[in-house]
């Protein structure tokens, strides 16, 4: 069950792999370095991957129709 529930969770993005952006002074696009700070220093070890609510919405539903099909 946890290697299942692992392998749903994988499915999604984690925020440690997007490109963060601010606007600085001046209005332009740049990197902020603030979350890549962050995220290094918090969020070692921390499961952070997830799919979106549409994804854990279809997957309750789906389960609940199998307790439903087996019941």
């Amino acid at each position: 069950m946890e290697e299942s529930f692992q392998a749903f969770l994988d499915t999604g993005v984690d925020p440690r792999e997007q490109r963060h952006i601010k606007l600085n002074d001046d209005g332009e696009e740049e990197e902020d370095e603030t979350f890549k700070w962050m995220a290094e220093k918090i969020l070692e070890g921390v499961q952070t991957k997830s799919p979106g609510l549409e994804a854990f919405d279809e997957k309750i539903t789906y389960l609940t129709k199998v307790k439903n099909d087996i019941s």
